[in-house]
């Protein structure tokens, strides 16, 4: 509501105040829409860390849509390091647990456009490993 002025002024401060709180009970929209804050600098300046961070978050606890945009910061070096291999891997778990169409057709793009066969086989075993065992995804 703070964030878009849905039927109150609108106040970026009081939406992340409200946000850190539902963040702190592990609400995964609230995580989200953190990391969007950081990124796009509504009412902070941009910092693309925290945004990983607060994505990366929302990620481990399953989001499709948090597990796309990690794909992207990875992707595009987004308060990470570049990474196609890990950009991949989340793009891959993204598609595969939400069935997100746009992950699905990212990993598919940089596969053919940007990764070795050797790339491609790391990256699928990672995930793989996610899949199978739970394991904790580096976060760079």
């Amino acid at each position: 509501m703070y964030l878009e002025g849905d039927g109150i002024p609108k106040n970026s401060h009081k939406a992340i105040e409200w946000f850190n709180r539902a963040a702190k009970h592990s609400h995964v929209n609230a995580e989200i829409n953190l990391g969007a804050i950081f990124a796009k600098g509504d009412g902070v300046r941009v910092d693309l860390q925290q945004a990983y961070q607060w994505i990366y978050r929302a990620s481990k606890r399953g989001s499709g849509i948090a597990q796309f945009y990690l794909g992207i910061m990875y992707f595009n070096g987004e308060g990470t390091p570049q990474d196609n291999i890990h950009a991949h891997v989340w793009w891959n778990i993204s598609a595969s647990i939400s069935g997100h169409q746009s992950a699905q057709k990212s990993r598919d793009r940089l596969e053919t456009e940007s990764m070795s066969s050797s790339e491609i086989s790391s990256a699928k075993q990672i995930a793989r490993e996610y899949f199978t065992q739970q394991v904790e995804l580096p976060s760079r």
